[in-house]
């Protein structure tokens, strides 16, 4: 036989990336593997039993696009799992319940020993571990083995400057909020961006008890402990952010970390060509095409708003009602994908998401709108030439598909970073309008009547149009050979074969 190529070398590099289990951190760190996949690289996707059969039931496609440079290893679920533990809970136990069995898997890695994936122990003993930032306090079981440890942030950079500072703001006592400390409620100095108002912090809640707020309180400065954090950005929307966040962190005293780079977008390609999309999508005359998409097919260019919050995030059944009224009053088009509403009292009575629309409701949208109360195809609905708009969660993986299909949006925030995306693409790059701006606020219908209308029907919604085009054309570039996101994607590559040299 012949020389192997690169890619398929038993001494290529080989990678461990340990994603935290929520659905929209593993899809960018299955994406951000495919990228470096392409660059030589051997990985091994490491998660729960739970995720990796998650994974395989709705991301096949995707997984299988690598099937002899990408293995997954699934470790137990650990003690005290439950199946209807939500991502969130889930991401907060996952550490302490899956210590011992990532250092038992990291100790066969290593070693060359039995009960790994055979193919994966060809690949040698792996360079370092990719984790998850909320995966920090891990870090130290990577150390025991002497593998160097590097974090991967899903989302933007402004997002991790604010991460990075979580401890600082813990201890002045900005986490978890005070409403009623107005002086605790005034922008705060936070290095490396401009001013942040609290209710803009990763994980703004009152409650001391919030998953998120437990999440955050486990977090000291993992940072310094790590030779590099990967962010799921592009240089050319963040440029100040990438270089004052070097500035202040990378050589610290005491610290380990050496640069901050990006390596986004973390989305296909495909997803700035429409037709490309359009003609995979089985076939376009109807024949296996989605009811979503035939429905879109027959109404007006950029006529029809997609209202979706994302795999997680709830409206509870009083902000469903005044939705409902709100789209009704605009008059505009719309697909709507429904869940049923966060309130606990509200699902224990009744888990079918239509029976909490007001009364009438389907029957007076219907021929101007859909209810969507299963998984739609996101992105084709994006790229498709009749949407005009997208109302989102303002979680990165949307924000980035939409701006890669040319859509502006409408911001409702909800949890996590998405406020700070929400000022991002509202203040700093105008390309959405805010319909709020905090987690606690409840929108009426007139506002949700006149943001639609705002979006689909004014000059206002066409300035906001230009303005995604000309981020969809920054983020284009940097797919290319000569963006900086592949030259540092290429440079961290290098990084790895030094270490296997030292």
């Amino acid at each position: 036989m012949g020389s192997l190529p690169k890619e398929t070398s038993p001494l290529a590099p080989h990678v461990i990336l340990f994603p935290c289990p929520m659905h929209s951190h593993c899809v960018p760190f299955i994406l951000m593997a495919k990228k470096i996949i392409a660059l030589g690289v051997k990985v091994t996707f490491i998660s729960i039993e739970h995720v990796i059969s998650l994974l395989q039931a709705t991301e096949g496609k995707l997984l299988a696009s690598e099937p002899e440079n990408l293995r997954l290893l699934a470790i137990s679920n650990g003690e005290g799992y439950k199946p209807s533990d939500s991502p969130l809970l889930l991401t907060s136990t996952i550490s302490e319940r899956t210590s011992d069995s990532f250092t038992e898997c990291l100790e066969r890695l290593m070693q060359g020993s039995n009960g790994v994936d055979p193919h994966i122990l060809e690949w040698g003993p792996p360079r370092c571990v990719i984790f998850d930032l909320f995966l920090g306090s891990m870090v130290k079981l990577a150390d025991q083995f002497n593998l160097p440890s590097y974090i991967f942030w899903t989302t933007t950079a402004t997002s991790l400057a604010v991460m990075m500072h979580t401890a600082v703001l813990r201890a002045h006592g900005h986490i978890p909020l005070n409403l009623d400390d107005t002086d605790n409620l005034r922008a705060v100095e936070i290095p490396c961006i401009p001013p942040v108002h609290p209710f803009e912090f990763i994980g703004a809640t009152q409650n001391s008890r919030h998953v998120m707020h437990v999440l955050l309180s486990s977090y000291p400065d993992y940072h310094v402990h790590v030779r590099g954090i990967l962010v799921n950005s592009v240089h050319e929307l963040e440029s100040s952010v990438f270089e004052a966040l070097n500035e202040h962190y990378v050589g610290a005293e005491g610290s380990k970390l050496r640069r901050i780079i990006p390596v986004g977008p973390t989305i296909p390609k495909s997803v700035f060509f429409k037709e490309t999309n359009q003609e995979n999508n089985a076939n376009c005359s109807g024949v296996g095409r989605d009811p979503i998409l035939q429905w879109l097919d027959t109404q007006p260019s950029s006529s029809v708003i997609y209202i979706s919050f994302g795999s997680i995030a709830t409206l509870t059944a009083n902000q469903l009602v005044e939705m409902a009224l709100g789209l009704e009053a605009s008059g505009q088009r719309f697909v709507w994908i429904l869940r049923p509403p966060s309130d606990p009292s509200m699902i224990a009575a009744n888990s079918e998401a239509y029976s909490f629309l007001p009364p009438g409701f389907q029957d007076r949208v219907k021929g101007t709108g859909i209810i969507v109360t299963h998984w739609a195809p996101q992105v084709q609905i994006l790229q498709h030439p009749s949407t005009g708009g997208f109302l989102t969660h303002c979680g990165w993986n949307s924000i980035l598909e939409s701006i890669g299909a040319g859509v502006p949006m409408l911001a409702w925030p909800i949890q996590a970073e998405q406020m700070i995306n929400t000022r991002w693409i509202v203040e700093e790059v105008r390309a959405a309008f805010a319909l709020r701006r905090d987690p606690y606020s409840f929108v009426d219908r007139n506002s949700i009547d006149k943001g639609v209308r705002l979006l689909i029907c004014s000059e206002e919604g066409q300035a906001a149009k230009k303005n995604v085009l000309h981020l969809r054309d920054k983020l284009l570039s940097s797919f290319g050979d000569n963006g900086l996101s592949a030259k540092c994607l290429k440079s961290f590559v290098e990084e790895l074969e030094q270490l296997h040299a030292q």
